[in-house]
């Protein structure tokens, strides 16, 4: 799907949105606005929610993280002691 496309599927949708949507859209549109949380339960942003993002993306491509079976290799060892 083009740009175009994609903006005329928004606004469609936006027209025949009801007030609580709107609402919602335009909280999300505020540059401040809370679009998520982290694993304390901290407010993000958008700027710090595409940080954390890009940060995970830089930690997988420096090989910063735990496969799969060595996660559970090591969940299996927690009950193993």
């Amino acid at each position: 799907m083009g740009i175009s496309e994609l903006k005329n599927k928004i606004h469609q949708q936006i027209e025949n949105s009801d007030e609580k949507i709107l609402i919602q859209i335009a909280k999300l549109l505020e540059t401040n606005a809370i679009i998520s949380y982290d694993l304390h339960g901290n407010a993000l942003n958008l700027e710090q929610y595409n940080n954390l993002i890009d940060k995970g993306i830089e930690d997988i491509k420096n090989g910063n993280f735990i496969s799969q079976e060595d996660l559970e290799k090591e969940i299996q060892s927690w009950y193993n002691v």
